[in-house]
């Protein structure tokens, strides 16, 4: 969020995002522009965000910096993220899709890495957020370890490690771009 956002600076959030994306507003001074999810009120769950609510946001919102997302949800229900990721660029703005793979099974997984890795080739800037050591080393081209809102460390994914990634986010601090 700080890396997208500027003090002051608008983020187009959903609604059930998870409370470390309000934490993060928080420690940017940035403020959220909330779209609400569809809701099943059979189950009494959020469910999908809409390409077309995230349209109608920026519409609204045309100095909003970018989008967070949260997908899949904490009920494992997906949005379209390729067509969201669409209507974000179109208006020229930074999706970040907020650990996307977690609580889903494998092939679903290797879905969406399959669909980030068409997204990044096609140009689209993508922010990947996970807790998920491996899955970031596999797919990321670049990984920015932060701490403390600061870059502690910056590198290419091909001369990353699992033990140098931790090591830098747990006491280190450098650029290792090559």
């Amino acid at each position: 969020i700080m890396t997208v956002c500027k003090a002051g600076g608008k983020l187009i959030v959903g609604r059930d995002c998870h409370r470390s994306v309000i934490g993060g507003l928080m420690l940017a001074g940035a403020r959220p522009v909330y779209i609400k999810p569809e809701f099943n009120s059979d189950f009494g769950i959020s469910t999908v965000i809409l390409p077309s609510e995230i349209e109608k946001a920026l519409k609204m919102n045309p100095d909003a910096e970018g989008v967070l997302i949260t997908r899949p949800s904490y009920y494992g229900v997906c949005s379209d993220i390729r067509r969201i990721a669409e209507v974000v660029h179109s208006y020229g703005k930074v999706l970040i899709v907020d650990e996307p793979t977690s609580g889903i099974d494998v092939g679903a997984k290797l879905e969406i890495h399959k669909l980030l890795r068409q997204l990044a080739k096609s140009g689209v800037a993508v922010i990947l957020i996970s807790s998920d050591l491996p899955e970031i080393l596999a797919i990321a081209d670049r990984i920015l370890v932060m701490r403390k809102g600061d870059i502690v460390y910056e590198t290419v994914a091909v001369n990353a490690t699992q033990e140098k990634v931790i090591e830098k986010g747990l006491m280190g601090s450098g650029r290792e771009i090559g």
